[in-house]
């Protein structure tokens, strides 16, 4: 995309309302979910306070060079990753198409040109193993995907251990076998917090490493 179709673009975008968070990351605001927007304006104004702080300790404390998003939505985890380092490599799957659309526009209004958001639904027609063989390793993923991060994970067929963290919002009774999951394949459990134990943001969280 050449500097004036962009510009143009850019020009079109802007029109739309912006959410601006405090840490400076900006969206659209229509694409931001109605129930994380509510949220947002009864706590603190990040996405979710807590998952965010489990995130940016492995940013700054583990060698993160390649990020994927599993449940990117509008690419609020892809582009805080950028804001970090922007020479992480980043992929963003997500499986509805605007959503990726929405994750592309938020992309440009945050001058970031070079994550790769992708349409796709992990595991039904794209497998963590496909991921992980096109990426050979990945230092950090995030998972989640609304109660599939369990077969999400089954779908790596054993390369799981190619993964150096894993952080994965959980959705109801998919925590402990997700838990299970990893302390089979050797994972060391650093967090392990079920969404009742979490009030400021509605999933549980576990974090593990190898």
């Amino acid at each position: 995309m050449d500097v004036s179709q962009n510009g143009r673009i850019m020009s079109i975008l802007m029109k739309r309302p912006i959410h601006k968070y405090n840490n400076g990351i900006q969206c659209f605001k229509d694409t931001i979910y109605e129930v994380a927007l509510e949220r947002y304006d009864t706590s603190i104004n990040l996405h979710e306070p807590f998952e965010e702080t489990v995130f940016d300790h492995i940013l700054k404390n583990s060698e993160i060079k390649t990020f994927v998003d599993i449940g990117s939505a509008w690419g609020y985890y892809s582009l805080k990753a950028k804001f970090f380092d922007r020479t992480i490599k980043v992929l963003g799957i997500d499986s509805d198409q605007n959503m990726v659309k929405h994750s592309n526009a938020n992309a440009l209004l945050n001058h970031i040109s070079d994550i790769d958001f992708r349409c796709g639904a992990i595991p039904k027609n794209i497998s963590l193993f496909d991921i992980i063989s096109e990426t050979e390793k990945i230092d950090l993923i995030k998972i989640d995907i609304q109660g599939e991060a369990t077969d999400a994970l089954r779908s790596a067929n054993g390369s799981i251990t190619k993964i150096k963290n894993i952080i994965i919002g959980t959705h109801g009774d998919e925590h402990e076998d997700c838990l299970e999951f990893l302390l089979e394949y050797g994972f060391e459990v650093k967090l392990n917090f079920t969404s009742h134990e979490i009030p400021i943001q509605p999933d549980g969280l576990l974090w593990a490493h190898r």
